[in-house]
């Protein structure tokens, strides 16, 4: 697409492209043995990201990180985009699983999602300091589930507002469903309701622990799954 310089794609491990680096399901789907990084390359290579930038012809980037949190998400966004404001930009941000919470400490962003975290790229499958009690307690005595989808779609009508005033287009596509409906929302229908990508992709078979035989249960997406997220992207935003 001529009118952009970069794609940018952001999200959680489902836009990263998690589970396709697991060495088993990596030797599963292609027959080679996990050596060096060569599984962490073939996930950056083939996640929704990759094929859409490899179908619009343009450079692009994949800013997500597993277990973000939809601010987390936002802000990376946000990071990227004020410092390359001299390029013309798709933006598409995949927002996550509203349970998550994220916040910095010490300069290092912490990301939580039910029993483990992700510290500044490091993930942590057990809570147990005093920072993870203050995750168990907002998740047990403050989350509150309406006001976080009110102050959600007011966080994506102010980065939509931002981008559009900086001629980036940013669109928004969503792991779970969620309970409005925003124009820059790329919808994933099923039954006639706006829903996210899981029930979506899962009632289409296009989750890895859908495959056969597949050595790990994993919910994330196949590879036929990042393709078919790729086309529902591409015909959205170029109309077709």
């Amino acid at each position: 697409m001529g009118q952009y310089d970069l794609l940018i794609g952001n999200g959680c491990s489902f836009t990263e492209g998690g589970g396709l680096n697991n060495p088993q399901i990596f030797e599963f789907l292609t027959n080679e043995k996990q050596k060096d990084n060569n599984h962490e390359i073939f996930m950056q290579q083939n996640n929704w990201v990759a094929y859409l930038g490899e179908k619009l012809d343009l450079p692009w980037v994949n800013l997500s990180k597993s277990a973000s949190s939809d601010d987390y998400i936002i802000q990376r966004s946000y990071d990227f985009c004020n410092k390359n404001l001299d390029k013309k930009i798709l933006l598409i941000n995949q927002l996550s699983i509203k349970e998550r919470l994220f916040f910095e400490k010490d300069g290092k962003p912490h990301s939580y999602h039910g029993g483990g975290k992700n510290v500044d790229g490091v993930w942590f499958g057990k809570l147990d300091s005093e920072i993870d009690n203050y995750y168990k307690s907002y998740i047990t005595e403050v989350f509150d589930n309406d006001y976080y989808y009110k102050t959600l779609q007011m966080k994506m009508d102010l980065f939509d507002a931002w981008c559009e005033d900086r001629l980036i287009d940013n669109y928004w596509i969503t792991w779970e469903p969620l309970p409005f409906k925003t124009e820059t929302l790329i919808n994933f229908e099923l039954d006639s309701e706006t829903n996210g990508i899981r029930e979506w992709s899962k009632s289409k078979g296009l989750l890895l622990n859908q495959i056969p035989n597949i050595p790990v249960d994993d919910a994330h997406l196949s590879l036929e799954g990042h393709k078919q997220v790729t086309n529902k992207i591409y015909k959205t935003i170029t109309k077709i």
